[in-house]
C-alpha cells in the first residue's frame, strides 16, 4: 500500500506508538483496543497491507476500469459514496452554512462564499482555513446534518449532535495515501485546533491502523481522532470524534461532534455505522 517510506508518530494518552514503512522495514500497526482497553472504532490491529486477513480474504483492490481519470467520472463516484441526510437517523436535518462565515475542519462544509473550489487546510497557527483544492483532488463533496437537542423529532433522544461528512476522490491511490499520512501528522502537530472562529477542540488524540483486521471497518486505511469539543453556544467539553477512511483513490472523513447529553458511545455508534455505509458504497463503486 505504502509508495514511499512514511514515519507517523501517534499518541494516545500517554502512549506514543511509532508506525513506520522503510526500506525493508516491515509495518508496525498500533493496537489500541490492547493497550488501553477501550473500543476505538476501526482502529483494530491487523495485518499490514498486501498479505491476506486472518480469514484469508485478500486486500480490496479496484478495477481498474472503474478507477475515474478525471472530474467528471469522479463527480458521480463521490456522490455515490456520501451519505444523505436521511441516512443519519431519526432527527437529523441538513446544516445551512451560508449564513456563516468562512468554515473550518477537514470534513467541513464550505459556503458559497468560499467557492465550490475550496477545502480545508491546517494551518501552523492549528487554524482551519479554506485553500483552494490540490490538482490531485479529482472531486470533492460534503454534507453537513445536525440533530438538534430542542427538536421534538429528537425526543428521548441523548443530547444534540452535528456531522459533518467530506468524500474525495484523488487521482491516484498514492495520493489519497499522502493525505492520510499527513492527517496523522497534523493530529500530532496540533492537539488543540480552531475549527472556527467560535469553534475548537483540544486533548486531540489519533490512532492510525494500516490494514484494519477482520471486524474493523474493512477499509484500506482507516485513522480515528478523539478529543473536546467547544463552542460558545455550547460550552464544553464535549465528545468529539473524527473518523477518515480510505478505499483506493477514496478517502472518506466524518466528525461528530456532540453537547450536552451526547455520550462518546453513541458518537463512535453513529460514526462506525455511516462510515461502514461509505466503505460499503466505494467498494461496489469500485468493484
Amino acid at each position: 500500500m505504502r509508495q514511499r517510506p512514511v514515519t507517523r508518530a501517534v499518541i494516545l494518552g500517554s502512549l506514543t506508538v511509532l508506525l513506520a514503512t522503510g526500506c525493508g522495514a516491515e509495518p508496525m500497526v498500533a493496537d489500541p483496543v490492547a493497550e488501553t482497553g477501550d473500543t476505538v472504532p476501526g482502529a483494530a490491529a491487523g495485518p499490514p497491507s498486501g498479505e491476506p486477513s486472518p480469514s484469508g480474504e485478500a486486500p480490496f483492490v479496484p478495477h481498474p476500469e472503474r478507477l475515474p481519470r478525471d472530474p467528471a467520472a469522479a463527480a458521480p463516484l463521490a456522490a455515490a459514496v456520501l451519505p444523505g441526510v436521511a441516512d443519519h437517523g431519526v432527527g437529523f436535518v441538513a446544516v445551512d452554512r451560508s449564513v456563516d462565515g468562512p468554515s473550518g475542519t477537514d470534513t467541513g462544509a464550505h459556503t458559497e462564499e468560499d467557492g465550490p473550489d475550496t477545502h480545508p487546510v491546517l494551518t501552523d497557527a492549528c487554524v482551519w482555513k479554506r485553500a483552494s483544492i490540490p490538482d490531485d483532488v479529482l472531486a470533492l463533496r460534503t454534507v453537513e446534518a445536525e440533530r438538534p437537542a430542542d427538536d421534538p423529532a429528537a425526543e428521548g433522544l441523548p443530547g444534540g449532535v452535528t456531522v459533518t461528512t467530506v468524500v474525495t476522490v484523488h487521482d491516484e491511490v498514492t495520493a489519497a495515501d499522502r493525505r492520510m499520512a499527513g492527517i496523522l501528522e497534523e493530529g500530532l502537530r496540533c492537539p488543540e485546533q480552531r475549527l472556527r472562529a467560535d469553534e475548537w477542540i483540544a486533548g486531540l488524540t489519533s490512532v492510525g491502523a494500516l490494514r484494519p483486521g477482520d471486524g474493523a471497518l474493512p477499509a484500506d486505511d482507516l485513522i480515528t481522532e478523539r478529543g473536546d469539543f467547544f463552542s460558545e453556544e455550547h460550552g464544553g467539553p464535549h465528545p468529539y470524534l473524527w473518523l477518515v477512511a480510505r478505499v483506493g483513490p477514496v478517502t472518506a472523513a466524518l466528525a461528530v461532534k456532540g453537547t450536552d447529553g451526547s455520550t462518546e458511545e453513541e458518537l463512535t455508534d453513529l460514526a462506525q455505522r455511516l462510515m461502514r455505509r461509505m466503505i460499503t458504497a466505494a467498494h461496489t463503486e469500485l468493484s
